[in-house]
């Protein structure tokens, strides 16, 4: 081997070592819509794009609903190259109480080359769209079609007269 594809081996090994920990996330869906009462579940993937192992330390997250945070119970403790993880990451619990409107966060994972390292990996943002009860809309479009049949008789009794 020369030196010069000794330095340039030697370059490349440097540059993959300073990289370091280098993760892919999205969620599978990063908008979801529920009604008050509701649990959903938010999935996503995670891909080691990097050249060494991934240790999955941590998460964290902002969310101004309720969260059961599962990522850590179901995602592998480290992610080798080019490894990847698919599943469930959090499930949003949707208070009966809740206003409609839309809810936002962000969920943010940590961790390093370590099994000590808490860095953010990655960070991916998420919503939960809360919508009426059913029961609400069979409410609205009843009250609209008794509306309309009275209005209808009565359009119908005037003609006959």
């Amino acid at each position: 081997m020369s030196i010069q594809s000794s330095c340039i081996s030697a370059t490349l090994l440097t540059i993959a070592a300073c990289q370091g920990a280098i993760i892919d996330f999205s969620f599978t869906s990063s908008l979801l819509y529920a009604q008050p009462g509701q649990t959903i579940s938010f999935s996503g993937m995670l891909t080691n794009t990097g050249v060494t192992e991934v240790f999955l330390n941590g998460d964290s997250f902002t969310f101004p609903l309720p969260v059961n945070d599962i990522f850590l119970f179901v995602a592998p403790p480290s992610l080798l190259p080019s490894q990847s993880f698919n599943g469930p990451i959090l499930e949003v619990i949707v208070p009966g109480a809740a206003a409609q409107g839309l809810y936002a966060g962000v969920f943010n994972i940590l961790g390093g080359d370590s099994p000590t390292a808490f860095n953010t990996l990655a960070s991916a943002p998420f919503a939960v769209q809360v919508v009426p009860e059913p029961s609400a809309w069979t409410g609205v479009a009843g009250a609209l079609a008794g509306g309309m049949f009275v209005r209808f008789r009565k359009r119908r009794d005037r003609m006959l007269r």
